[in-house]
């Protein structure tokens, strides 16, 4: 499966070709501003329930709906992956799944980390804007689905690593869910971290940016 995060990468870099340096202002001054700000962003990530309007809450039942809706194919598309991930195909994403190069945030850190410092030493503060209201709003929907939402319900992960020896999948596992919920790491997957994530990052960015036709990317 490809790297959900690097379609917002790709948009960040869009969004710094697009800005320029911010007036005479610290390089620290400007960071601090910015950090400052980016706790702001999280506290409003924390607080949307609460301003939702109702097609707000009508599309979000869309897509709870939808999702129920595709879980019923999940046991097929499940075996087909598994059984297709030695293949080209599997071998073309090989970096991008568990275990790969480019797998979760050992890829985007030094990214994140080396655009933050040109945009320190460059004083753009869009671009520092960017990058932290990113992590914000990533790191406020972590914070919600892991100390949350996970202790309240948990379903198994699908494991990318398993081999052609595993069982497979069978109509039914994808409804193994537990209330309460519990802490470890592989019944971690309701909701999916990587799509929320993504949505959270992607939404800051093209509604703090006109980014006109690179919106759809993220």
């Amino acid at each position: 499966m490809r790297n959900p995060l690097i379609p917002c990468v790709a948009a960040l870099v869009f969004v710094s070709v697009l800005t320029s340096p911010a007036p005479a202002q610290s390089r620290l001054g400007m960071l601090g501003t910015n950090i400052r700000n980016s706790a702001g962003d999280a506290w409003d990530v924390w607080t949307s329930p609460f301003r939702g309007q109702p097609d707000d809450w009508l599309y979000a039942l869309g897509i709870v709906a939808g999702s129920a809706g595709v879980s019923l194919a999940d046991a097929g598309v499940d075996r087909v992956a598994v059984k297709q991930s030695n293949g080209v195909a599997g071998s073309l994403l090989k970096p991008f799944r568990e275990g790969g190069v480019a797998f979760s945030g050992r890829f985007l850190t030094p990214l994140a980390l080396g655009a933050l410092a040109v945009s320190v030493a460059t004083r753009n503060s869009r671009l520092q804007e960017g990058l932290l209201g990113c992590g914000a709003a990533y790191a406020a929907s972590s914070v919600v689905r892991t100390y949350v939402i996970y202790p309240i319900i948990d379903r198994t992960r699908p494991d990318s690593s398993r081999g052609s020896q595993t069982p497979p999948a069978r109509f039914g596992d994808q409804y193994d869910i537990d209330v309460p919920g519990g802490s470890p790491w592989g019944r971690h997957s309701f909701p999916g971290g990587h799509v929320v994530n993504v949505s959270a990052c992607a939404t800051f960015l093209t509604r703090r940016y006109s980014m006109g036709a690179a919106e759809a990317i993220p």
